[in-house]
Order: C-alpha cells, then sequence, then structure tokens
C-alpha cells in the first residue's frame, strides 16, 4: 500500500467507531525511535469481553524477528488487565507467516470466513479467525 491509497486507507481507519490506533516505534535500544508501523484494538460486534487485534502494518526491515511477537504480547497482557476476556485476530489466510506467529502466541483457531472481505488490492480474501481466552494466556 503506497502513497494514495495508503492515505485514503488510513483516513479510513482512524474513522472507524470505537478503534484505538497506535503508532509503533522501535524504541531507544533500537538506538532511533523511528516510527516502524501501525497496529489497533478493535471492538469485536456483539461480544463486549473481547477485543481484536489488527490494522496491524510493520515495516518490512522489522518483520521477521521478536519485535511484532513483543508488541502483541504486550497488546494482549494489556487488553487482559483492562478486563477483556478474549482477544481476537482475523488474518488473511494467504498470509501464512501471519497465522503462523498468531498461533505462536497461544491464539487458536475458531472460524475460516469465506470471501469474507474486499482487500484494499480489490481481492476477496477469505479471513482465518482466531482467539486468545485470558484463561489460556494466563495458563502458558
Amino acid at each position: 500500500m503506497a502513497g494514495t491509497q495508503f492515505d485514503a486507507s488510513l483516513r479510513l481507519l482512524r474513522a472507524m467507531p470505537g478503534w484505538t490506533m497506535f503508532a509503533v516505534l522501535d524504541g531507544p535500544e533500537a538506538g532511533s525511535e523511528r516510527l516502524v508501523g501501525m497496529t489497533s484494538y478493535i471492538p469485536v460486534p456483539g461480544a463486549d469481553d473481547a477485543i481484536e487485534i489488527g490494522a496491524t502494518y510493520i515495516a518490512p526491515d522489522v518483520r521477521g524477528g521478536p519485535f511484532n511477537a513483543e508488541m502483541k504480547r504486550l497488546m494482549i497482557a494489556n487488553a487482559f488487565a483492562k478486563g477483556f476476556a478474549a482477544v481476537q485476530f482475523r488474518v488473511d489466510t494467504r498470509n501464512a507467516r501471519s497465522c503462523r506467529a498468531v498461533e505462536k502466541l497461544g491464539a487458536r483457531l475458531v472460524e475460516t470466513r469465506r470471501a469474507d472481505l474486499t482487500t484494499w488490492t480489490g481481492h476477496v480474501r477469505d479471513t482465518a479467525v482466531y482467539r486468545l481466552a485470558r484463561e489460556e494466556w494466563d495458563a502458558r
């Protein structure tokens, strides 16, 4: 996603009711505190006791290492500290790397939604829905 497509998508995300968006910095230990991505808490329709972590973008040069997993662990711990009973993730089924990363966090696949939504490229995607209950997180 680049240029005007990114700008339009970001404006749309920022306007979503109930969403809490975060700018992601690589932190002082990286020596720069540079902006490397974004992520969000997203309300789960019909499940007031759950929150979704999504709309995540991480710069290519920090993907694949421990950065994203640590960010997600902090967000999960924070969600449970705020009283949520479950954390949800929705992942494009074509993104095997993200599916594995969510599974490593302890989330379990609960549903696959066929032809769930259209991506910014026009592709109609299938969505893997993962959930992680507080009890599962506490037991790890």
